[in-house]
This record gives structure tokens, C-alpha cells and sequence, in this order.
């Protein structure tokens, strides 16, 4: 509570990952970002029925509906969808 009344943080980031993060500033490249996503939302696309894919169909994470990948992929690719309620499953298309 001390350092919330004078607006502080309780302690200093360390050095290096400000640095780290300006170096990731410094060499991003947002063409190439686009790229990867319209790279990967093609090959989803081409994978899935499009009544299959719920909203956008070019974006960095596209919705899938659940009853479109069998279970046995489902758990072997570890996607978080057929021990949820959720209807839908989300692969996110870059790393």
C-alpha cells in the first residue's frame, strides 16, 4: 500500500527485459506479421468447410466449430475444446 499512495510500483523491472522490449519494438515488422496471418487463416480456411468457421476468416485466431475436428485430433493436438462446454475451438495460427 505504501507505493500504490505515491503512484510506484514495489519494484523496478529488471533492465534487461526493457531492453528485451525495445529490442522487440525496434525489429517489428508488421508486413511480416501480416503475412504469417494471411498464411495461416488460408491454410485454416482450406482445412474447414466455411460453415464451419464462425466470424472473420482472416485474423490471427479463427473460430472453429467444435462438431468440425474429430476428438482424436482434438487431443492430439491438445486443443482446448471437447472437455469445455464451448461449441467452438480456437487455433491460434502463430507462435
Amino acid at each position: 500500500l505504501e507505493y500504490s499512495r505515491s503512484n510506484q510500483f514495489p519494484m523496478t523491472a529488471p533492465i534487461h527485459l526493457i531492453e528485451n522490449l525495445k529490442q522487440v519494438l525496434i525489429d517489428f515488422n508488421l508486413k511480416e506479421l501480416k503475412n504469417k496471418v494471411y498464411k495461416n487463416s488460408d491454410l485454416i480456411r482450406k482445412s474447414f468447410p466455411a460453415n464451419k468457421i464462425i466470424g472473420d476468416h482472416i485474423c490471427p485466431v479463427i473460430t472453429i466449430k467444435k462438431d468440425a475436428v474429430p476428438i482424436s485430433i482434438a487431443e492430439k493436438y491438445q486443443l482446448d475444446c471437447h472437455e469445455l462446454r464451448d461449441p467452438t475451438i480456437h487455433p491460434y495460427m502463430f507462435h
